[in-house]
């Protein structure tokens, strides 16, 4: 049994078809990156996994577990957590109480943030995402300091604060420095060896193919290709659309 299963998935804006029929799925421990131009429906489907779309047809499964049209907050309970290629992080809280945020209890984390509060397993867990991820010499800093790489490796200490069964990350190279890019390569293939389960949705294609094992390629809302990134590369279906070729 697959960890994360999308079956037939459907969805419709406005008699238009974002989504026709997608299915996928991703095994426990895997890396799987989703490609496809603008207007493919990779962030549609993020948004119907995660509860921010209701589909129109079809079923999503977490760990065995229907999941299909839950708000997001029973969806990040069940244990999937997600970022977005825009990161906005509580600008004036420092990096360490935006990723205390992240905690489990979503009714109480920030009151706990605000009046210092936080139990110390809690607190010793957000330290050691950030040092982990290279930011914690900055814990103290307001986030909204921090470069836009750094704040893109705050939101996934944020995203494993809840300590996920899965992540989707939503273009996590985008608008990063290649050094930063390298680091954040680094640190993602660092976390899968310790078990931490990853959708990825990039168009930095060399970025991703040094990364995922497995990759799903959509294009008007319809998968077009599945396989290694080798194959991937090579796909007909996959060169058309992304070269005319």
């Amino acid at each position: 049994m697959a960890l994360l299963e999308v079956h037939d998935l459907h969805k419709h804006f406005d008699g238009v078809a974002a989504l026709s029929g997608v299915s996928l799925h991703v095994e426990r421990g895997e890396i799987v990156g989703l490609i496809g131009p603008n207007g493919a429906g990779k962030t549609t489907l993020f948004n119907c996994i995660t509860g921010a779309l209701r589909p129109d047809r079809g079923s999503v499964r977490l760990d065995g577990e229907a999941i299909t049209g839950l708000p997001p907050h029973r969806v990040a309970q069940r244990g999937l957590a997600r970022t977005f290629q825009l990161v906005r992080p509580f600008a004036e809280l420092t990096a360490l109480e935006n990723v205390l945020c992240g905690q489990p209890h979503a009714r109480e984390r920030l009151w706990a943030v605000a009046l210092r509060k936080t139990p110390k397993a809690l607190e010793e867990r957000a330290w050691g995402l950030l040092e982990f991820l290279g930011l914690a010499a900055l814990a103290h800093r307001p986030a909204g300091a921090l470069s836009y790489g750094q704040q893109k490796l705050l939101a996934l200490a944020t995203a494993l604060m809840g300590e996920p069964k899965i992540v989707l990350l939503d273009e996590p190279f985008a608008g990063v420095n290649p050094t930063m890019i390298e680091h954040i390569l680094e640190r993602l293939k660092a976390l899968n060896a310790q078990g931490v389960t990853f959708l990825v949705i990039e168009h930095n294609m060399e970025a991703l193919m040094r990364l995922a094992q497995r990759v799903y390629a959509l294009a008007a809302g319809r998968v077009i290709a599945e396989g290694t990134p080798q194959r991937i590369q090579r796909t007909p279906e996959v060169l058309e659309v992304y070269y005319g070729q």
